[in-house]
């Protein structure tokens, strides 16, 4: 099945039962959940010096390393080697191979519906457009599956098995090959514990 002129899509489009379906939207909706528990523990910690909440400023670098960074964001992933420290895992189920913890921490200055029409990915063409344009960054892939979408009480929401394949730019594309992934991906408004959006 073509993708475009770049690449061909190996796998064919997900004709998932409403079981499967159901399957996806409850480990889908267990990890938000423990996602969610996680920001709030992370967030209730203080700084035992100064007693404010840890922010990126003074997340523990032995155990987060800053992949990226802008003004008021930064994007951590966890480090793997040291195995005295806690994993930020909380994964439903046991059958988890080496996961890969993200940590995203900062602010956005804006009202909801502008930071959400920023955020908003409801097809693959804005992942793309999204990637391409802001991270410079060639990726190709399609959304096999399509378990929700928008609808006018939740107009932001999308839930479906994306298959993605990014490569690098010029030059590092002549050494580092594309690589590509399968991913369940969510997309909701929610509100949290102390009525703030999520």
């Amino acid at each position: 099945m073509p993708l475009d002129s770049r690449r061909e899509v190996p796998f064919a489009p997900l004709n998932l039962t409403l079981s499967q379906q159901q399957h996806c939207r409850d480990l889908t909706f267990q990890l938000l959940d423990r996602t969610l528990r996680s920001f709030d523990e992370r967030d209730a910690s203080r700084d035992p010096v100064s007693g404010s909440p840890r922010h990126h400023a003074s997340l523990d670098s032995t155990r987060w390393k800053q992949l990226r960074t802008q003004t008021n964001a930064s994007l951590y992933s966890e480090r793997t080697s040291d195995t005295n420290t806690p994993r930020d895992l909380h994964l439903p189920g046991d059958n988890w191979d080496n996961p890969c913890v993200l940590l995203a921490v900062g602010t956005i200055e804006s009202n909801l519906s502008e930071v959400m029409f920023g955020l908003e990915t409801p097809d693959f063409l804005s992942i793309q457009v999204r990637s391409e344009t802001l991270g410079k960054q060639p990726l190709d892939g399609v959304v096999l599956a399509q378990i929700a979408g928008l609808t006018e009480a939740d107009p932001f929401q999308f839930m479906g098995v994306t298959w993605m394949v990014g490569e690098q730019s010029w030059p590092l594309n002549k050494v580092v090959r594309p690589r590509d992934f399968m991913q369940q991906e969510l997309s909701v408004v929610r509100m949290g514990s102390e009525l703030d959006t999520r």
